[in-house]
């Protein structure tokens, strides 16, 4: 690692191995990793002490439930750290809030702070200020901050890149997941992030090929505030769209990434959802759609033989439209081995979601003409477009890309989406047609990479502001 380009992150660097200390366990990892960089800056040990103090008695999965409630009928306010989940309480018209360490116990919600906040509506974490009305006899939710990291500029991350050549800053983007790089190869770390992908450019709706222990298989929603991950059917039926009876947003107006893991298991109540959710995918493929959250459609393969079907529910196999809708198909490369995890210093998660956030809003033009082969339709290149500029905004975020490092990536979005029609002709040999391996080319030699700019000395050390 270039522990000398680390220092122009200094504020948002944190010490992977901490954040998965006991302690904080209950948390997800960008929660954790936002009080790390805020409350423990270089991990000093007497402010790690105090802040697991401060989780104990302020986070929610940890905060006894007899608590609150005494300290809030004693008139206290209280802020909690902690998921705050808002439904309709059809029977009052009201809102209702729940947090994990209260129980069943309900919260009343404003819809202010719901028509503020839509992805409360599915779970949100953040500071939560409650206090007790003695009128209505309920703890009440009076503000809601979302985990943020405040006064984050993309100019300066851009400048902090300028400072790592491209395998350097591939390997930072994976030490921030957590993932040790060193026994990676190459087709792994691509596995890793084409799992971002969806991140930093909207509408890109994926299947990620794994085995049953989900092996490379990033857990988005625990790494990202803006992934949701859908365990059931129901859940999607009832909030993928938005829904006026229960005020509902709708999914894919709140989030950047809808993880339906695993997807055989999604067969619908409703028999025709699948057809809603096909166009879905095809509008998001065609740049089409209001919303631009991107699908990622996880594939647990039983077999390890990898020119095994996946195991697609019925609606998708017997669909053409499924196979044309999805941008491609990127497959595991872990056999099954554990990846090592990584201790060391690295990007704090919640930073790095807020920059891939701003990267989404971004436009970014590349020209990939040169690097197309003649013999792909208008759907096919469409497709390799979108998703070699999502890996290249990952991997060049400033736009600056070197020739060798588009024909590179450009070959990677060609791979996904040559497996996904070679999967395609697996299930409906009628409607993809085998086609022959066209004779791959010698890769080309990559330029010599520029020299970075001046090194700047580090800082002297200062005591951040929590």
């Amino acid at each position: 690692m270039n522990n000398r380009g680390l220092h122009h992150f200094r504020e948002n660097i944190v010490q992977k191995a901490t954040a998965r200390e006991p302690e904080f366990r209950h948390l997800p990892l960008f929660v954790t990793e936002y009080l790390l960089a805020k409350f423990a800056p270089r991990g000093d040990k007497r402010k790690l002490e105090r802040l697991k103090t401060f989780v104990q008695r302020h986070c929610t999965e940890s905060t006894p439930e007899e608590w609150v409630w005494d300290q809030a009928q004693l008139g206290r306010r209280l802020v909690l750290v902690g998921e705050l989940t808002v439904a309709v309480n059809r029977r009052t018209g009201r809102l209702d809030g729940q947090l994990s360490a209260l129980g069943d116990g309900k919260l009343t919600v404003p819809f202010e702070l719901a028509d503020r906040y839509p992805q409360l509506f599915y779970g949100a974490w953040g500071t939560v200020g409650i206090a007790y009305h003695k009128d209505r006899k309920n703890l009440v939710v009076e503000d809601f901050v979302p985990i943020q990291v405040p006064g984050a500029r993309l100019d300066a991350f851009l400048r902090g890149r300028m400072y790592f050549s491209e395998t350097r800053w591939v390997d930072l983007l994976l030490k921030s997941l957590h993932i040790d790089p060193a026994s990676l190869s190459e087709e792994a770390k691509h596995f890793y992030l084409l799992q971002l992908a969806p991140l930093v450019d909207g509408a890109l709706p994926m299947l990620y090929r794994t085995n049953q222990s989900g092996s490379g298989l990033l857990d988005l929603a625990n790494l990202f505030p803006q992934a949701l991950q859908v365990r059931h059917p129901e859940t999607l039926e009832a909030g993928l769209h938005r829904n006026h009876l229960d005020h509902l947003p709708g999914m894919i107006h709140t989030h950047s990434v809808i993880v339906l893991d695993p997807l055989s298991d999604f067969v619908w109540t409703r028999s025709h959802f699948h057809t809603t959710l096909l166009e879905d995918l095809r509008s998001a493929a065609e740049r089409g759609n209001a919303a631009d959250a991107s699908v990622a459609l996880v594939c647990r393969v039983r077999s390890k033989t990898r020119n095994s079907r996946l195991p697609l529910p019925e609606w998708a196999k017997s669909h053409p439209d499924f196979f044309r809708s999805v941008v491609g198909l990127a497959a595991s490369a872990n056999d099954g081995q554990p990846v090592a995890p990584y201790d060391g210093p690295a990007l704090a998660l919640d930073y790095l979601a807020e920059m891939f956030a701003r990267l989404r809003r971004e436009p970014r033009k590349v020209d990939l003409d040169q690097f197309l082969p003649d013999s792909l339709d208008l759907t096919d290149e469409q497709a390799v477009r979108r998703l070699a500029r999502a890996l290249l905004k990952l991997v060049y975020p400033a736009g600056d890309y070197p020739q060798d490092a588009v024909a590179r990536w450009t070959r990677v979005a060609l791979q996904c989406r040559e497996a996904l029609y070679d999967e395609a002709s697996r299930h409906r040999p009628d409607a993809f047609p085998p086609r022959a391996k066209p004779a791959e080319e010698p890769e080309p030699q990559p330029e010599a990479p520029p020299a970075p700019p001046a090194e700047e000395p580090p800082p002297a050390a200062t005591e951040p502001s929590s």
